[in-house]
């Protein structure tokens, strides 16, 4: 029951024995997570020394399910901006994990510019700090279908799930506890830094001179009356004035 017959070219599979166990080395690729398998090792086989087996030797073997997964997509992406008047619409991918812990919370002004300048510190410390120093958290249940070894996608609208959605910057962060650990046993956690606006920014320089150009993402025109500050790495805006 439940057994499956696979047909591999054995010639081709890199084997040993030693001590009564057959290793096979190759070939996992072909074979499905989480199913049995049984192999025939034919009589008709012969090792380097012309030798055969006195009859055909058939065991069974599973293949192990996949390790338990999730990301935030696209993975990878540390810092993400989501235009003010689209649906922050964000896909969390899962493999074998039977619920995920999402949390959605707002992060001050500050503690972002302070965060954003942090360049001796990993990424994960920096999303770690925006956890710690956020606020008005949101906490999300989310349940991936139970269906074995396949990747799912669950979109997650982050204005939903807020009372309010104001411009600023916020941190998205997802967890499961109790089933997706590393090799020390601590729990995994993927997460996103994330700034709602429907402004664009772009800035050149010369020398002592700065020339800003502020956008409007959904229209494409110019923004006037906006107020722009540039500030140093360890103080408050040294420049500070508006768009015309």
């Amino acid at each position: 029951t439940g057994v499956q017959t696979c047909a591999l070219p054995i010639y081709e599979v890199p084997c040993s024995s030693s001590g009564g166990i057959f290793k096979v080395d190759g070939y996992l690729a072909l074979l499905k997570p989480g199913s049995m398998y049984r192999m025939t090792l034919s009589k008709k086989l012969r090792d380097k020394f012309g030798r055969t087996l006195p009859e055909d030797i058939q065991a069974t073997m599973k293949i192990p399910d996949l390790e338990p997964d999730a990301f935030i997509e696209p993975r990878g992406q540390n810092f993400s901006i989501a235009e003010r008047n689209l649906p922050p619409v964000y896909y969390i991918n899962s493999l074998n994990l039977t619920s995920i812990h999402a949390r959605v919370a707002e992060v001050p002004f500050d503690a972002m510019r302070s965060i954003l300048l942090e360049k001796s510190v990993k990424w994960d410390r920096r999303v770690l700090n925006a956890l710690e120093r956020s606020i008005n958290p949101t906490d999300i249940s989310i349940k991936p279908s139970r269906e074995r070894n396949v990747w799912h996608s669950k979109a997650l609208n982050i204005k939903d799930q807020l009372k309010e959605l104001r411009p600023g910057y916020y941190v998205l962060s997802i967890d499961s506890e109790k089933e997706w650990k590393d090799y020390d046993g601590k729990p995994f956690q993927d997460s996103r830094l994330i700034a709602i606006t429907n402004l664009g920014v772009t800035m050149k320089y010369s020398g002592q001179k700065v020339l800003v150009w502020v956008t409007d993402l959904t229209t494409g025109e110019p923004v006037s009356g906006a107020t722009v500050q540039v500030s140093g790495i360890s103080s408050s805006a040294v420049i500070s004035g508006r768009s015309e």
